[in-house]
């Protein structure tokens, strides 16, 4: 279990300008032959240009295709998602589940967070829960995957069931590392339709 103090910050996020003007074709079918000889018109999605604990991080982009630029893993398509319950103002507390959905893994965390207040100042703490399996119900199949510390690959039969899935409510399931907590989580309807463009061929 790890816990991170974090004071808010706002993300440097901008729109990369269009290249042509098949832009919105592309973006909605990324398979079209049109597309074929501007695979930059595809990625023309908001990019995060600085090195961030997205875990934690309040103001991410949620539910949408965006452009990850990572120090160590490069740059990368993804969908960031949320769900979370309770209510963290005024010294109260929320618990959720934060996931990273890219093409070769899928990061997946719990997480806990409070404010703790002082004289002058208050500060969001957050408790991090990394998680050992994650289960994926999609429509009737449930893909079930083995992890370390949140981190799950990819398979080719998994991406393309999640480029496939049903615009519905997903259900995942998934694991604390250490208490052995299950906890079952609710993908939204605009996550699962952004698998469509991340995990389209």
């Amino acid at each position: 279990m790890k816990v991170f103090a974090v004071v808010s910050v706002s993300l440097a996020l901008f729109i990369l300008p269009a290249v042509a003007e098949n832009s919105e074709l592309c973006r909605q079918n990324p398979q079209n032959t049109k597309c074929e000889v501007s695979k930059s018109t595809v990625n023309s999605y908001p990019v995060l240009d600085r090195n961030i604990d997205w875990r934690t991080e309040q103001s991410l982009p949620w539910s949408t295709p965006v452009n990850v630029k990572d120090p160590f893993d490069g740059e990368y398509l993804a969908v960031f998602d949320r769900n979370f319950s309770g209510n963290i103002t005024f010294g109260g507390s929320e618990s959720g589940v934060v996931s990273n959905w890219s093409r070769k893994y899928i990061r997946i965390y719990a997480y806990e967070a409070r404010v703790v207040s002082g004289f002058f100042t208050s500060s969001r703490t957050n408790t991090v829960l990394e998680t050992k399996s994650l289960e994926i119900k999609l429509g009737d199949l449930i893909f079930r995957l083995q992890g370390e510390d949140g981190n799950y690959v990819v398979t080719e039969e998994l991406a393309k069931a999640m480029a496939q899935a049903p615009e519905e409510v997903t259900k995942t399931r998934i694991t604390v590392k250490g208490s052995g907590q299950t906890i079952i989580n609710d993908i939204g309807i605009e996550t699962v339709k952004s698998w469509r463009t991340v995990y389209a061929k």
